[in-house]
């Protein structure tokens, strides 16, 4: 697979290891622990802006969408992220309504930052 191709290791150990597994086996690593590693690292970029800081959802709000279409990275956030856990049950399990005059995605963007940052 070339997504492993081009994860950078101290000495290159684990690039031969991977290159020796069957295919769906590569495939199952790469879900199980890789494939949501780039969408976390755009939500930690978005969540530390000096906007978000201010309670301003122009950076996060844009990643709601993609974070709630991708089940394996709400998994993974619900597991890793205690805010995002309690934020996320709030607005899409209980359907609780933080901000009333904001759609539910909106709603769910500033209570993250919210909590976060209050």
């Amino acid at each position: 697979m070339e997504e492993f191709n081009t994860i950078k290791t101290t000495d290159g150990k684990i690039n031969k290891f991977i290159g020796r597994l069957p295919e769906d086996l590569e495939l199952n690593i790469y879900k199980e622990y890789f494939e949501v590693e780039y969408d976390v690292h755009m939500i930690n970029k978005a969540l530390g802006t000096e906007k978000s800081h201010n309670f301003n959802i122009a950076d996060i709000r844009p990643l709601i969408p993609i974070i709630l279409a991708k089940p394996k990275l709400v998994a993974y956030l619900n597991k890793n992220n205690h805010v995002f856990k309690i934020v996320y049950h709030d607005h899409f399990i209980t359907k609780k309504e933080n901000f009333v005059n904001l759609t539910n995605e909106d709603s769910f963007a500033l209570s993250w930052l919210m909590y976060l940052y209050h």
